[in-house]
């Protein structure tokens, strides 16, 4: 069974019968009691309160305390549960230029959040570029077995430097990153729209070897004269097969030229 459990229990007697249940140490937890008479039995039902793993009685009370009669002892028992199927999420990391591992994870299994260092320990490859890494959490106490997961390094975040409008249009320049953190760059997407929110948001990629990635500077036209456009801007890196983005820059407003 799981961690935990309950017990239903059923009892049937004649007269003013009780039982009652305590735990190994003897402190009382609960009881149950019938009502008949002489002739005519009654009966209870009761369904305990969630019951650690342990060592467990049930006595007969007499006077609402434990009788002298021989207790029946039961225990509550568990079977490590495999780890396998929990889920299993790794807070993303952003690329500075150290090596870095997997520090916040979270394991849950069944709706209940495990506990580190109690129910699970977590080994990780560490890295340093942009890319995925490989985590392991490996099942202890009530848990077997692994959960392999990933944690992420994504490329350090720009943000728009400097809106200049223009008729119908605008040109974006934002910050050039380090030349370290060139290095884990492919290039940039801005987006634009004519709410704050980005809904609808248009997107051009620019890469970081053409003319305006080089520059970090993007013109864009076609649009609606004399409208305010949200602006933002973000990077992104291409490692082992996979798309890597940074998180958006802060939106600015610009209002193009009619």
């Amino acid at each position: 069974m799981a961690r935990k459990s309950s017990l239903d229990i059923l009892l049937a007697g004649y007269g003013t019968t009780g039982l009652g249940i305590y735990d190994a140490n003897q402190n009382f937890l609960q009881s149950i009691q019938t009502n008949g008479t002489s002739t005519d039995p009654d009966s209870a039902s009761l369904r305990t309160a969630t019951l650690n793993p342990g060592t467990y009685y049930i006595v007969v009370l007499c006077n609402g305390s434990w009788a002298f009669s021989k207790p029946y002892q039961f225990s509550v028992k568990y079977t490590p549960q495999s780890i396998a199927g929990a889920s299993v999420s790794v807070k993303s990391k952003t690329y500075n230029g150290k090596t870095q591992k997997a520090s916040s994870v979270t394991v849950k299994m069944g709706g209940q959040t495990l506990k580190a260092g109690r129910d699970y320990t977590v080994s990780c490859k560490a890295g340093k570029n942009v890319g995925s890494y490989k985590v392991t959490v490996t099942g202890k106490g009530s848990y077997t077995g692994t959960k392999t997961a990933t944690f992420k390094i994504n490329p350090k975040a720009t943000s728009v430097k400097k809106l200049k409008k223009a008729k119908k249009g605008f040109t974006v320049a934002w910050k050039k990153p380090s030349k370290a953190a060139l290095k884990q760059t492919t290039g940039y997407q801005v987006r634009w729209s004519l709410k704050k929110s980005m809904k609808g948001a248009k997107t051009k990629t620019v890469k970081a070897t053409t003319s305006a990635g080089r520059k970090c500077t993007l013109k864009v036209s076609k649009l609606k004269g004399g409208k305010k456009y949200y602006v933002q801007v973000r990077a992104y890196k291409k490692a082992s097969g996979k798309t890597y983005y940074s998180g958006w820059s802060k939106a600015k407003a610009v209002k193009t030229k009619k």
